[in-house]
């Protein structure tokens, strides 16, 4: 019986790490290229931290795997670029296959500062507002993100942060911290999945655990209709809405979900996504 029960607890011990590398094969591997300051903001460490935060946001989130700087730094300096300035997009690509990522992250900082603020200040007293600490940073962001096997930008945007804080660095720190999660948030919401099977009013979705779906989310269903066009190129589709569906189960590389309307309308190759919430 003891001899059983310590096969039981190797077998378990197993199972559990092999999903856990299962887990992990599923995510997507991303390197965050330095970004750019074209603020104007004289304090040029300002790009280093922004770096840092949006490097540990990912990591963080655990949706993906994140390169070490230090394995980049030395890729970046091999194909003859700095861990400072602008990275061009296929000299970030390059070193993206060197280091075997999927997507990489490259971006400038657009707007940098601080307002140092007063509690005495008249304003404050107007309106009733208590500010937390002597100065505000202020943070802008535009980003991109690139697949590397084919050199598409899958994802672009702009994120800010602005945060108060006891110190000048300090207030940086958590401005930059501020955007890096908008930054994530803006990923989250951008993620697409397509109906690959479905079983009566259940569905069978083509993205898991790097999709960073759980459990109870709602999702909306909607169908690409015709490309919009602007100067004779397709920046996007035209989208109606079919139905909306639950998540119900996420594994590695498919989520099941249960359709809450529209059973009888959606299609296998229909697109699934987040529903944006109304601010």
């Amino acid at each position: 019986m003891r001899g059983f029960l310590k096969i039981f607890s190797v077998l378990a011990v197993v199972i559990m790490t092999l999903g856990t590398m299962s887990a992990e094969a599923a995510k997507k591997t991303v390197a965050v290229m330095p970004l750019e300051n074209v603020s104007g903001y004289t304090e040029q460490r300002v790009a280093e931290i922004m770096t840092e935060e949006l490097t540990a946001a990912l990591y963080q989130s655990g949706r993906c795997t994140v390169i070490e700087r230090n394995q980049l730094s030395s890729v970046l300096k091999e194909i003859g670029f700095q861990m400072t300035g602008a990275v061009d997009p296929s000299k970030a690509v390059q070193a993206g296959k060197m280091l075997g990522a999927q997507y990489v992250v490259l971006g400038k900082i657009t707007m940098a500062g601080l307002e140092v603020n007063s509690s005495g200040n008249l304003a404050n007293k107007i309106i009733g507002i208590k500010v937390a600490g002597n100065y505000k940073g202020k943070i802008g962001l535009n980003y991109r993100i690139i697949d590397v096997q084919t050199g598409e930008i899958k994802i672009m945007g702009d994120a800010e942060g602005s945060e108060p804080g006891n110190s000048s660095e300090n207030a940086i720190y958590k401005a930059c911290k501020e955007a890096a999660k908008n930054v994530l948030e803006d990923m989250v919401k951008s993620v697409k999945a397509r109906v690959a099977e479905i079983s009566g009013d259940l569905i069978y979705i083509d993205l898991g655990v790097a999709g960073g779906f759980h459990n109870g989310e709602n999702l909306e269903i909607v169908r690409e209709t015709s490309p919009i066009t602007i100067n004779g190129k397709i920046v996007g589709m035209k989208e109606i809405t079919v139905g909306s569906a639950k998540v119900t189960e996420v594994n590695d590389e498919y989520s099941v979900c249960k359709i809450t309307e529209g059973a009888s309308a959606v299609k296998k190759g229909d697109v699934v996504k987040r529903v944006q919430k109304k601010k």
